[in-house]
């Protein structure tokens, strides 16, 4: 769907206004992205909008952006409420290091004088939160287990045993079998249909890793499979997950099997890679008109 730009007549007093509008200051304005209490509000998505188009950025045609163009910088706002949230919870503030870095950075792009005042001042916020994103370091051990035990796929990266079968009824019999005690990699050796099940008992990993980024999943696997892979808890067989390939039941490992290839991964790259699984498990909406939240792909994508 096309967006009507309309010409807006406020002005924003700084970047957080963009980025992170609270629920009080935004009760009277239409959101056009909620992210748990925060919210953007649909005038100052227009104006980011408008001012991208302004300064060659973007596409505008007779007052109008295609709805993947406009879906692209929702996106990019939404991942913004998300880090300001995220770096909020890790206690890493941005400083005015990180602002010069980014403000040198501009200086130097003869574009940077096409750009409108508040664009500018969210390029350099977004950017500056980025640097800041960089310096979130890995919770402890206690802090994975806490999360993992709650919501594992939370912490952006997951750890897995899957059993792929033909229909919905021998994935039901499986789940049975499991919660009457049986072991689930025995269980894959014996009913799941993918290769090589028998000697991996379902683990879904890597040549590196027993566990997966969660942004390789949203990116590689079936759409379906990944969404129940994000409801999924630890320990607990869960399905049957119809997919494109057949029908599968989902265990997250324990964590005591998989505490350090866990903890190995997430040091790869720990603030990308928690954003990435705080954005798929947090409480996020989006105006229809722009489309919907879809976390199996960590994306806005249209109704």
């Amino acid at each position: 769907m096309e967006m009507m730009l309309r010409r807006t007549q406020f002005r924003i007093a700084g970047a957080i206004a963009l980025v992170a509008l609270s629920a009080c200051s935004s009760a009277v304005t239409t959101s056009a992205a909620r992210i748990g209490d925060d919210r953007l509000s649909v005038d100052d998505f227009e104006l980011t909008v408008q001012q991208l188009g302004d300064a060659g950025q973007l596409d505008i045609v007779n007052g109008r952006v295609s709805g993947e163009s406009s879906r692209s910088v929702l996106g990019a706002l939404l991942r913004g409420m998300a880090t300001t949230q995220m770096l909020d919870i890790y206690g890493e503030p941005v400083t005015d290091a990180d602002r010069k870095v980014v403000l040198d950075q501009l200086e130097q792009d003869s574009q940077t004088a096409l750009l409108g005042p508040e664009l500018k001042e969210l390029i350099v916020s977004l950017n500056s939160e980025d640097l800041a994103l960089q310096r979130v370091e890995v919770p402890d051990m206690v802090a994975l287990a806490e999360t993992y035990a709650k919501e594992p796929a939370k912490l952006g990266a997951m750890c897995m045993r899957h059993i792929l079968v033909a229909d919905e009824s021998t994935a039901k019999k499986v789940i049975n079998l499991y919660n009457d005690g049986e072991d689930f990699a025995q269980l894959a050796g014996t009913y799941s249909t993918e290769p090589g099940a028998t000697t991996s008992g379902g683990i879904l990993g890597s040549a590196t890793s027993e566990c997966l980024a969660l942004a390789e999943i949203q990116t590689g696997f079936d759409a379906g499979f990944t969404a129940g892979a994000l409801r999924a808890k630890e320990n607990v067989a869960y399905g049957p997950v119809k997919s494109s390939f057949g029908w599968h039941v989902i265990l997250i490992r324990p964590f005591d099997e998989i505490a350090d290839p866990l903890n190995a991964l997430l040091s790869v790259d720990p603030g990308n890679t928690l954003l990435t699984g705080y954005l798929a498990t947090a409480d996020i909406s989006i105006k229809s008109s722009y489309g919907r939240w879809n976390p199996p792909t960590g994306q806005i994508v249209a109704n």
